[in-house]
């Protein structure tokens, strides 16, 4: 028997399930609204399959699951691959999408991250994979480079009054955005062809590639910070007091709610509005055409003689094009451009000098030296010794890169 196994991320579930050369036995009795996939391989015949291909956990353990699929389709049935089944005649009509009923396997984003990075990569002749198993290994990979990374923040969730403490994705690095584009654009069709049963589903009621992957990744980040994360606790360590204890204690529960008394309410709804506060800054940070940098410089030193010209560490103060991080410029050429407007080769930066003050005053609550070269008309740079360079490198660096700046 030839298996082709599908899988794709739908409604909070990583569904497999499997084209098979064998066709099921006639079904006996009133017709259904929608039809059986003919070829649709059983949930025993997929885990046997499982084992073979992929043999790590407990394929016996994964339960079923019932979806509808949109598939190119024929009068009678949909249209399999030729390869799959040697005896298939070619249809000269028109293929159109109809739905079909399909019983697979449904697993949790964690298992299903296992079977993905597990996966092969895709070879020229390897049949055993369809396009849309393969595309979603591609983004299991990039999820867990997230995590390897630590490319994720702790955040807020509210609905209906009802908060959640989550692991969210950070992705301010513009190559990281890029990659992650080009991958969701790159979906192929059949990633997008899964629905909930209980209703006769439309080309148009797909969800976008977009969503499908930002879901996705959303899922695996919270679920494997939470999951692994946990084993690493110190147990002996207390949780802090107060709502920030509530938040902190919700990062690592199962559910993530976060109950807290009638008298705390107040309090966890500033908690809420401080870290949209925050995460505004960090989004609007990604989405601008620049951001704030810092390049910390060492003290200056002759050339030929090697003396110490100036003992001082600098940190200059920079612009960063968002789609270009090569791209940087220096302070004092922001405050000399004229109208407020600075323009550099093809990139346009409006309201150039307004953002430089404000991100200098955010940066400056991080660091004491920034805000004391505010003082100045047209600050561009602030001097650290030894011990403050140290500091900016090993404490307040990863700070300023947590808050949006380069």
């Amino acid at each position: 028997m030839n298996l082709l196994v599908h899988g794709s991320w739908s409604d909070g579930v990583f569904f497999v399930w499997g084209e098979s050369s064998e066709a099921a036995p006639p079904r006996r009795g009133r017709k259904p609204r929608i039809l059986p996939h003919p070829h649709a391989a059983s949930p025993d015949s997929l885990r046997m399959a499982l084992k073979q291909l992929v043999p790590l956990g407990d394929w016996e353990a994964v339960p079923s699951a019932l979806r509808v699929l949109l598939l190119p389709s024929t009068a009678d049935a949909p249209r399999l691959p030729p390869w799959l089944m040697s005896d298939v005649e070619d249809v000269e009509t028109e293929p159109f999408l109809a739905p079909w009923q399909v019983t697979g396997l449904a697993l949790d984003v964690l298992s299903a991250l296992d079977l993905l990075v597990a996966l092969p990569s895709s070879k020229a002749g390897d049949r055993r994979w369809g396009t849309d198993v393969s595309y979603w290994s591609l983004v299991a990979k990039l999820g867990l480079e997230f995590l390897a990374r630590h490319r994720f923040l702790p955040g807020m969730t509210e609905k209906e009054g009802r908060y959640r403490g989550v692991w969210l994705p950070v992705l301010d690095d513009p190559q990281d955005r890029t990659r992650l584009r080009t991958l969701t654009e790159a979906m192929p069709p059949v990633c997008r062809a899964l629905f909930a049963t209980g209703q006769v589903p439309e080309a148009g009621q797909a969800p976008t590639p977009h969503a499908l992957v930002e879901d996705f990744l959303s899922r695996l980040i919270d679920l494997a910070v939470r999951d692994w994360g946990r084993e690493r606790l110190d147990r002996r360590r207390k949780p802090p007091a107060g709502i920030s204890g509530v938040w902190w204690s919700a990062l690592w529960a199962d559910d993530g709610r976060m109950e807290v008394a009638l008298t705390q309410r107040r309090d966890l709804l500033r908690l809420f509005e401080a870290w949209n506060t925050w995460m505004g800054q960090l989004r609007g940070e990604a989405e601008a055409a620049f951001r704030i940098c810092f390049r910390l410089e060492p003290p200056e030193i002759d050339p030929e003689s090697g003396q110490v010209i100036a003992p001082d560490w600098i940190v200059r103060y920079m612009l960063q094009a968002n789609d270009d991080p090569s791209l940087l410029v220096p302070a004092e050429q922001v405050w000399a451009a004229r109208g407020g407007t600075l323009r550099i080769l093809d990139h346009k930066f409006e309201g150039a000098q307004e953002r430089l003050l404000a991100g200098l005053g955010l940066a400056g609550r991080l660091f004491p030296p920034i805000m004391s070269s505010l003082r100045t008309a047209r600050p561009a740079a602030c001097a650290l010794t030894v011990d403050g360079a140290y500091a900016f490198l090993r404490e307040v660096g990863p700070l300023l890169e947590g808050s949006g700046f380069g």
